[in-house]
């Protein structure tokens, strides 16, 4: 599988690397008020950006992606 990294958006992945290391320091043994921001946006940064990428497919094409 060839892979077009033209097609990239840097900063959303820049903005996943950022999520997933406030995710790996949030479940980190922290201070209270440095959790509670780490745990204030991490998850909703994800749905953001799940939503953003967000393609729909049709019934065929959908079916046809779970073989």
């Amino acid at each position: 599988m060839t892979t077009k990294l033209n097609n990239r958006i840097y900063w959303l992945d820049y903005a996943k690397v950022i999520g997933v290391f406030l995710m790996i320091y949030g479940h980190g043994n922290l201070c209270g008020d440095l959790r509670n921001y780490a745990y204030s946006f991490h998850m909703p940064m994800f749905f953001l950006i799940s939503g953003m990428l967000y393609k729909p497919l049709s019934l065929r094409d959908t079916l046809t992606r779970l073989r």
